[in-house]
């Protein structure tokens, strides 16, 4: 059966990648350490109990950080 994606979900998707271009153009980003502690902070926010859109937004980044974390362990 076919999920829906929802809005909330893209957004958290565009925050992740949002911060993670902030970070490469100021020179802060460490690489696969960073996105192992931004995918740590999500999954740790997830656990406090948000719902609904906020919820869905936290996911979204989540899955975006996991996927990064992944393509990093890849080439390394």
């Amino acid at each position: 059966m076919t999920q829906a994606v929802s809005q909330a979900y893209l957004l958290g998707i565009s925050e992740g990648r949002s911060m993670l271009n902030c970070y490469l153009a100021a020179g802060d980003y460490q690489g696969l350490p960073d996105a192992r502690a931004m995918l740590a902070n999500c999954e740790s926010r997830l656990k406090q109990g948000y719902a609904g859109e906020m919820r869905d937004c936290i996911k979204g980044e989540r899955d975006f950080w996991r996927n990064q974390v992944r393509h990093m362990e890849k080439e390394s």
